[in-house]
Parts: C-alpha cells; structure tokens; sequence
C-alpha cells in the first residue's frame, strides 16, 4: 500500500506497557521507501495478547498501514520518490490488550515507537527528481546524493567508473552551468544503460542506486543500405557503397533511423528526434506516424547526406544522385553502310563506355578522328533508335560504374531530337525508359522533301525524364545527355553502298534538291582527278597497268583500277541518290581498228608496216610481253612512242592503249571519271584518242586518228 503522508512526532503516550524500538532504517525500492515499526508481547514483556478488535489500534504519522495478531503488531508507511523524507521523524502505534480470563477492570495498554531516519538517497534534476530515467543523448543530467535534508559527500559508481568525495555528478555539463563546474563531470556518455550508485563518504554501508538511459542513434538505414557513420568522411576515409543508397532523381527514398536503447518514446524523446539532409533547397520529411522513419525525395542530381538525431547522437548515410546517360545508340531503318575494305557496319553506332560525352569504339569510321560509326538515311525517312543507358555514377571506391539504382523514380521517360543550339527542338514522342533497350522514334522525318545531306557531328540530344506516379509528361524532371554521329542523307533511294561513295556523293551534293544539282556537285569531284577514299587514302587510275580491278568495291579496297571501276564508282554515287544513268562501253568501229591509243602518243616518219591503212608499227619483244607494270615494251622497230599521256585519277601519265573503254552518260553528257573529262559528244570522246591500232603477226599496227567519229557505243 502506497501512501503519502504528512510527517510528524507524535507525542509520547502513557500506557500500561511501552516499547521503544529506537532507530528505523527504511527499505529503499526502485519506486520508494517503506519504514516498518514492529512490536510483540516480549517486547512489551507481558504475557497479555493484543486485541485485534477493529478501532482498538492507532497511530502515527496519518496514513500508517497497521496489522494486529494476538501476538503483535506491524506498522508500515511508504513514501513514493517524489515524497521521500528528508528529516528524520517518529513512528508509532498503540493499542489493548486483552486481560487474562477472569480479571477484573479496564483493559491494560500498550504503546510501541521508533525514530524513522531520513534515508540516504540520490535525485536526478530530470522528472521531479527521478533516478530511474530515460534522456536523449547529450542531455545534461545531474544525479546529487542527499541525507538528513541536505547535499551528501558521497562515493558515486557509474558503470565500474568511480567518482569520490562528490555530492554531485554531471553528466553533459552545458558550459552555462556555472553551478556545474563544481560538480564532478561524468563526460558525455554513449548511448546505452547506466547504472548509477553512491554511499555516504562516511558510511559506506548505506547506498542509493538508480539508473540513466541515454538514447541515441545505433544507424540509419533505407533501401537495403544501412550507416553507422557519425561524421562526413574527411581525408582517406570514404564512404562507402554499403553506406550509401544510389537513387534516380525524383525517387522516393524511405529512410528508418534505430535507437539504442530500444525503449517507448514519450513526448521528451519524440521531440529530440530530428532528420535534415545537406543541400539546397531540399528537404525530408519524418513520418507522423513514427518519427523514426522519413522520407527524402531528392529533386536533381547531387549528392546528398542524411543526418537522423537523436539528441546530440547521430549517424548519416549518403544519398547519391545520379540520372543515366545514353552509353550506346542503334540505328534501324537506316540504310546499310559497306566498309571499303570489306564487310559493313552494324551494331552499336555510338557507345560511351566511360560516360564522358564521347564514343569509345574502335575501328568504327574510315575517319580514324571518328570513335562512332557513319550512319545513312534517306532524307525523308523518319529516324528510329534504339538507346542503352547506364547509371552515371562511379562506386565509392571510383573503380567502375554502378550497375544498377538503389531506388528509382515512379515514372521514367525518354525522348530524344537531333538537337540544335540555336533552333527549338523537335522532341520525339516520350516512352518508357528500359535502362538495357528502349526503342525511340524521332518526331518527324529528317526533311520534309527529298534532299542531300551531310552532318560531320550530327548530333542527338537524348532526355531522360523522372516524376512521381501520375505525372504528366510537361511535369517531368529532365536530365539530358549527348550522343554524336556521322549523318549520310540520300535524295531519292536507300541503297546500300560504301562508305566512300556515300562519303563523297553526300558531302558534295550537300544541300542539292534536284537530280541536276547533285549530278553536278559529285562530278566536282571527280574533275579535278584527285579522288581519295575517305580517310585521306589516294585511289588511282592504271597506276599498275597491270590492274585487273573493274568494280568500285575493287577499287576501294585495293585503291587502284580500270576505267571499269571507275565508271562504276561514279554510277554509283549517282544511284545511291535514286539518279539513274547510263554504263556506257565505247570501242573502235570495225573499221577504225581493234582499239586504240589515248593521248598523248607520237608517230615517227610515215610508217613502214607496209599496210596503207595503219603505216606504223611496233614489234611485240622477244618475250611477247608488251605490258608493264608501269610502261609499254616494244621490240624493234617501234615508230608509235607513249610521251606525256593524259593525266588520269592521281595518276599523271595512266596505261593507254586499249581495245575500249567505259564511262557514264547522264542527261545527253558523257562523263570519263578516270580522266575527269566531260564530253557532250561521241566526236568529243574520239577526238580525246591519239590513234587506232590492230593486232598482226608479229606486231601491233597503228594509225593516226582520221577525221570524223571512229568509235561506237554500248549502253549497259
């Protein structure tokens, strides 16, 4: 039984038979004192049983709890924490007691007292003076023994930690306490449990004890990462990737602080509990159902810590925000690009390994300065991409990308537009984002009617954009990154070809709207006789006069051909545009000869072959092999000499003499790529020849080249 009571002494009472116990030490518990006055018949030294009668027995202080037996009685007062007695005070009871059987007169009396001594005890200065409390970390707490109403010199031992000849210990002293700088600091101390004693300096025997629990922060945790860090990494020390939760921007990021020790929050330790995060304009927000979990949603990229308090405890985890890059890019609808030097391009046409803006490939342009692959369309034709993405964040250690989020936004999207500094741009239609694969569709076609084009850094500006479940579009938080390409745009067709050919056909006729202009602009290249294959290589015409190679492929690859290869070459970065044109073979009419001499050869004397029709002659040699690998043999005699020649694709003075030769007509235009002439027409092209010859038994007979058109034509 509980009471609180009014202390006081009560006044000796005279009664038949007195006991007096002297002085009381009470019995200290975890929720008060209880003092206990007990009397018996050989205390009183009577044989006389005590009355038990209700209303009999009385006492003192008011409250008293007391029982009677016929051979005793018990009194017993509690005092609650909070009502401890800090004096000392009287005790006691009385009562009757019974007459032996048979005797006459009043019943005798009996009286028992006792001096209750003030106990040694402890107080916090925390819950009305309360040992037994629970704080947040930091908090300053102070524990003063007392005895006797006033401040006790004690002995104190907190947790095998000692303190002597202190009345008070401290615990987290603020520097504004000035009253605690005479107290005994205790530090600061650690979340945990605290048991708390002291004895009187004086008298070791008596003892109070309490116990302190101090409440902090053991970690932080969310999405599978969990930190017991206290401070910021400094120096060498880093987080790390256990310590720190890798999110998209706009994710939702749930974070749960533990305390140690685990007890119930009440008000006090609910308001010690704070989250806050590092950064501008960003914010978290706790929980209203349980201030211990909170939620950060992350605006941007960054990197963010978060701080979960409790008191002057805390432990942080990052949080590190990244959104993805575009790390490849593939192309389909596109038209298929040959490597000059055999097989075609395919796969990934642009790929960042390392995320920095630039494509990483190797081997993936004729252009060694291009790390990405040359891409062709045809100019009306509507772009589709397929794009890879990775994360662009390193781990904590800096050795390699992460591989995946922590956590992700609701809502991903991606869109993207061949992208223009000084125009708006034209976004494709937004889908969702698959980090491995995500097919996208530009928003229209590259132009509106037929054109060539060309774009030596075409670039695609690539967004990905974040939100909350339900967000429109319009509302999304974009990241962008950059992919660049080499851009081949046809007029008229999509025919695969080489990368030389759409090269030189695309860079040229750039701009070009009609089959005139682009006819026109790719000649130009071909005119000056300088062609080169893309990457600076210079191509030739009968640079060996003993090449064999008659297509354009040929030609790329091994840089050298016939007049065969050369037509072809230039047939073909007409078609590649939709232009048709026509492959024309010229050869000696039957009766000019079997073939002929280009210029610029010379006749000596008036022949003396015998044959009125072809007067000159040159033997074949002793080995009958006329053709060298960069001159002709003759025997003797031989009246028709090779001089200057004429200059042919890098090649000042090409093989000559033959029995036809093939160009390109386009529009009423014969058009020689191997020597870079145009000729409008066949008199233009018989008039380019020095002469005509025919094969006899011994030797090649020639003629000069009469009046008038000698050759005649093929079309193919």
């Amino acid at each position: 039984m509980l009471i609180v009571l009014t202390l006081f002494t009560t006044s000796s009472y005279a009664a038949d038979f007195n006991y007096d116990a002297g002085d009381i030490e009470g019995d200290k518990t975890s929720s008060g004192i209880t003092y206990t006055l007990n009397v018996s018949k050989g205390n009183l030294n009577t044989s006389y049983d005590f009355d038990t009668a209700d209303g009999v027995t009385s006492g003192g202080p008011t409250g008293i709890d007391i029982s009677v037996s016929s051979g005793g009685a018990t009194g017993v007062v509690t005092y609650a924490l909070d009502s401890i007695p800090t004096s000392n005070f009287t005790i006691s009871m009385n009562g009757k007691l019974i007459s032996p059987a048979g005797g006459d007169g009043s019943q005798p009396t009996w009286s028992a007292s006792g001096n209750a001594k003030a106990p040694f005890y402890i107080k916090s200065n925390q819950n009305n003076g309360a040992k037994e409390i629970t704080v947040s970390a930091g908090t300053s707490v102070t524990y003063t023994a007392y005895e006797d109403n006033s401040s006790k010199t004690s002995n104190w031992t907190v947790n095998s930690q000692l303190k002597n000849n202190e009345s008070s210990i401290i615990f987290n002293r603020n520097w504004w306490n000035v009253p605690g700088w005479f107290s005994a600091s205790m530090g600061t101390p650690d979340p945990g449990i605290y048991n708390i004693s002291a004895s009187p300096t004086d008298n070791a025997g008596k003892s109070d004890s309490g116990e302190m629990k101090v409440v902090g922060v053991v970690s932080v945790s969310g999405h599978g990462k969990t930190s017991t860090r206290k401070a910021t990494p400094s120096g060498t020390d880093k987080w790390s990737d256990l310590e720190t939760i890798y999110a998209q921007p706009q994710s939702v990021i749930e974070l749960t602080m533990v305390l140690t020790p685990n007890v119930t929050l009440d008000d006090a330790l609910k308001n010690s509990i704070n989250w806050a995060v590092s950064g501008w304009g960003t914010s978290i927000t706790p929980k209203q159902s349980n201030k211990l979990e909170a939620t950060f949603k992350p605006g941007s990229v960054g990197d963010y810590v978060v701080t979960a308090s409790c008191g002057t405890s805390q432990k942080l985890i990052r949080v590190k925000v990244s959104a993805p890059k575009i790390h490849s890019v593939t192309f389909s609808g596109d038209i298929t690009i040959n490597k000059d030097a055999g097989g075609s391009y395919s796969g990934a046409a642009w790929q960042d390994d390392d995320l920095d803006g630039d494509s990483d490939l190797s081997n993936a342009n004729a252009d060694t300065g291009k790390k990405f692959q040359p891409v062709a369309y045809q100019s009306t034709a509507i772009m589709d991409a397929s794009a890879v993405f990775r994360p662009d964040c390193r781990n904590s250690a800096d050795t390699d990308f992460i591989s995946a989020y922590d956590v992700e936004a609701a809502v991903k999207k991606v869109r993207f537009t061949p992208y223009s500094f000084w125009s708006s741009n034209n976004w494709s239609t937004p889908v969702a984002l698959n980090m491995g694969n995500t097919s996208v569709t530009a928003a229209s076609a590259f132009k509106s009617a037929a054109e060539v084009g060309y774009d030596d850094g075409f670039e695609l500006a690539w967004e990905v954009g974040f939100g909350e479940a339900g967000t429109a579009d319009a509302n999304l938080s974009w990241e962008r990154s950059y992919s660049e390409h080499e851009l081949y745009l046809t007029y008229n067709a999509a025919i695969s070809s080489y990368e030389t050919v759409f090269h030189i056909s695309c860079t040229n006729a750039d701009g070009d709207t009609n089959a005139n202009q682009i006819v026109s602009s790719i000649w130009s290249e071909f005119s000056d006789i300088n062609v080169k294959r893309k990457g600076g290589v210079t191509l030739t015409y009968y640079h060996s006069y003993l090449t064999n190679v008659t297509s354009v492929g040929g030609l790329l690859a091994g840089t050298d051909g016939q007049c065969g290869s050369w037509a072809d070459f230039f047939q073909t970065a007409l078609s590649i545009h939709g232009i048709d044109s026509d492959y024309i073979l010229f050869t000696p009419l039957p009766f000019a000869g079997q073939g002929f001499i280009v210029k610029t050869w010379s006749f000596s004397g008036s022949g003396t072959s015998g044959n009125t029709d072809f007067p000159y002659m040159n033997a074949i040699p002793a080995n009958g092999i006329i053709l060298g690998s960069s001159q002709y043999n003759w025997g003797t005699p031989e009246e028709v000499s090779y001089t200057s020649g004429t200059a042919g694709q890098n090649n000042s003075k090409p093989a000559s003499l033959f029995n036809n030769h093939q160009i390109i007509r386009y529009g009423g235009v014969y058009y020689d790529p191997s020597y870079g002439i145009q000729h409008n027409s066949l008199q233009s092209i018989d008039d380019s020849l020095s002469g005509f010859y025919m094969l006899g038994s011994a030797a090649l007979l020639f003629k000069k080249n009469p009046v008038g058109t000698q050759i005649t034509t093929s079309v193919f």
